[in-house]
């Protein structure tokens, strides 16, 4: 196939990172269609150009959207080929972090308990030695979720309690929101 010259590549990428982008708020504003509209269209994009972090990521993305609508052989699909995509092109740690934290957090909504805690666990320590403490937050989260689920719940508070400290410290309001949210939860319990 003829490759596309290096302007329509960066296009392309930085089209698929905004969609990525979208894709999230999507998700967190509780629009579940538009979401998997702005994963679809990123991924058409991304699939466009060579193999890059992008590509990984929208593939991650898509792995959480099918998952959502129960498609569930489809979401590992998409977790595989991100996977296979990292691998391939040596994705940067973001990428790394981003690829662990999403298709972590699909695991954990269907009770692969031990792997998401895995995935979740690498997506920490990746955002950490980053200091990108908002997706170091929302992976602590994604972990605290799961000690919930299982009972945990003194491990759990920690975790809360880690995640709205990491969000105080840089003014991080979701974070913030997170950690007092869940700590009120585990008090509950």
């Amino acid at each position: 196939r003829e490759r596309a010259p290096s302007s329509v590549h960066a296009t392309c990428l930085e089209l698929t990172r905004a969609h990525i982008c979208l894709g999230e708020v999507y998700y967190y504003t509780h629009r579940r269609s538009l979401a998997t509209y702005a994963s679809l269209v990123g991924l058409n994009l991304a699939e466009t150009v060579p193999p890059s972090p992008e590509l990984a990521s929208i593939y991650a993305n898509m792995c959480y959207v099918v998952g959502m609508n129960k498609m569930h052989g489809l979401a590992r699909h998409y977790t595989k080929l991100a996977q296979k995509t990292i691998q391939r092109i040596e994705a940067p740690l973001p990428c790394q972090g981003w690829v662990l934290l999403v298709t972590g957090a699909y695991k954990s909504g269907t009770g692969q308990w031990q792997s998401s805690r895995e995935d979740l666990q690498q997506a920490a320590d990746i955002f950490h030695q980053l200091r990108d403490r908002h997706h170091w937050a929302e992976a602590l989260a994604a972990i605290a979720l799961i000690d919930h689920c299982q009972g945990t719940f003194n491990t759990a508070l920690d975790l809360w309690k880690q995640t709205l400290a990491l969000g105080a410290e840089v003014g991080d309001r979701q974070a913030q929101s997170w950690g007092l949210l869940g700590q009120a939860e585990e008090y509950l319990c």
